[in-house]
């Protein structure tokens, strides 16, 4: 995984992206989309979609706009090239698949999974954001500026997990949300708050858990935002569909090709049939597969787990494993305290 420590101003945090070997060695997803895979139609679909998503971003969340323009005047990228892709990354999507787990009360963590497309490995990255008029973070992600999971310095973790989109509309798509909340709010309340009155263009599920132990996972789209509250046990894990009744009528007809039923089951079963207590040990031996099926994919199916994180929020400590955990070791980061 690449790393970035991105200060300053939006606009030199995207320049600095802009030009590093992320981009340099990753040409090809930067660049256009090829015209001759996507049809004419949907292309111009996505630009017009893109551009709505553009204007709104540029009220509600004008820095996101300075940072891509940073990074399109270093990378060389037109602007309208890349808002066409980076607008439409959830809301046209090839798929995404993720893990996210809260636990609450005293000993608090988030725990997640990123699966997406394995020739997507190349493209990982963490960055640490230190802006003087926003709360600091530490973050992950596959593509620059949007983020997939964090931390920041107050101790609120938050990590999605795509769901496929039935509906749609412009405005901030899964990854943006992420990061407003990181960049923006103190804890889980502050965030539920927060999401209620963002425009959202994508749908997902926003896992959150905070350092006084508060825990709650969002199941939102364009038309709903729905709060589901942690179980007696004081967990809440999420994949990749809807599990409230107000939300199930969006959940999409395609088959779960991703073992999304498979890995909560996984998640639910364990926590709720541990034989020791939920810490950091016993979350890597869940994170890693070692209690059922959660990052064991095989390579037809065409996706892998692309990293896994663990946030100690009691003890302000990150653990990642930058590749599959299944084969691969997490370290402590130490790039970023809260």
């Amino acid at each position: 995984m690449y790393f970035f420590d991105l200060g300053l101003t939006p606009f030199e945090a995207g320049k600095q992206v802009g030009s590093s070997d992320l981009v340099k060695k990753n040409r090809l997803f930067f660049s256009a989309e090829d015209s001759q895979q996507i049809p004419q139609g949907i292309l111009e679909e996505k630009k017009a979609f893109a551009a709505k998503c553009e204007k709104i971003c540029r009220t509600v969340y004008p820095s996101i706009l300075e940072e891509m323009e940073g990074f399109c005047s270093s990378s060389g990228i037109a602007m309208e090239e890349w808002s066409t892709r980076f607008f439409t990354i959830y809301a046209f999507p090839p798929f995404q698949g993720c893990t996210c787990l809260a636990v609450g009360g005293e000993n608090g963590y988030l725990a997640r999974n990123s699966d997406f497309l394995p020739q997507a490995a190349s493209l990982c990255s963490s960055y640490v954001f230190h802006f003087p008029e926003t709360k600091s973070f530490f973050a992950n992600s596959t593509t620059p500026t949007q983020m997939e999971d964090g931390v920041n310095e107050d101790g609120l973790a938050v990590g999605l997990t795509f769901l496929y989109p039935t509906v749609r509309k412009p405005g901030l798509h899964a990854g943006l949300l992420v990061r407003y909340l990181l960049e923006h709010c103190q804890d889980v309340p502050e965030a539920i708050k927060a999401l209620k009155h963002l425009p959202i263009s994508s749908m997902q599920t926003l896992t959150l858990a905070d350092k006084s132990g508060r825990i709650a996972v969002i199941e939102c789209n364009c038309e709903e935002v729905e709060v589901l509250s942690p179980n007696q046990e004081n967990f809440l894990a999420a994949t990749n569909h809807l599990q409230s009744n107000k939300m199930c009528c969006y959940q999409t007809r395609m088959p779960d090709l991703i073992h999304s039923q498979e890995r909560l089951k996984t998640v639910q079963n364990s926590c709720l049939n541990k034989k020791e207590e939920i810490d950091i040990k016993w979350l890597k031996k869940l994170f890693s597969g070692q209690m059922g099926f959660l990052c064991q994919y095989q390579p037809e199916e065409g996706m892998d787990t692309l990293w896994s994180v663990i946030y100690d929020l009691k003890r302000g400590e990150i653990h990642l494993c930058p590749q599959n955990p299944w084969h691969g070791e997490y370290q402590k980061e130490t790039h970023f305290s809260f």
